[in-house]
């Protein structure tokens, strides 16, 4: 069984496509558009737009993207230790081999 199912894979690609975003907007400038939160008009509209998908962006990367990862990690950990043992790996003590219960 895989130890990442479909929703932890989820949960982590949401937390990159967060932080990725988050790295595009600040390179583009979005930080120093940002005049609305100190009192101060924006020059343009588009400025005002960038500014408030970067704060948007970033209290949702700072405040969702760990927890998007912790809980994948814990999906995974959950999902390994609730899987019934593989018994074709050879890890049960229990199974003899042919030879073994032969009389």
């Amino acid at each position: 069984m895989k130890a990442l199912d479909r929703v932890g894979r989820f949960h982590l690609l949401l937390a990159a496509t967060l932080a990725i975003t988050w790295i595009g907007l600040r390179i583009v400038g979005g930080r120093e558009q940002v005049s609305a939160l100190s009192g101060t008009s924006p020059a343009t509209a588009g400025a005002q737009i960038l500014g408030l998908f970067y704060v948007l962006i970033h209290v949702a990367t700072v405040g969702l993207a760990p927890i998007l990862v912790i809980a994948a990690g814990l999906r995974a950990i959950v999902a390994r230790w609730a899987s019934p043992p593989d018994e074709t790996a050879g890890n049960d003590p229990v199974a003899r081999t042919p030879e073994e219960s032969a009389p």
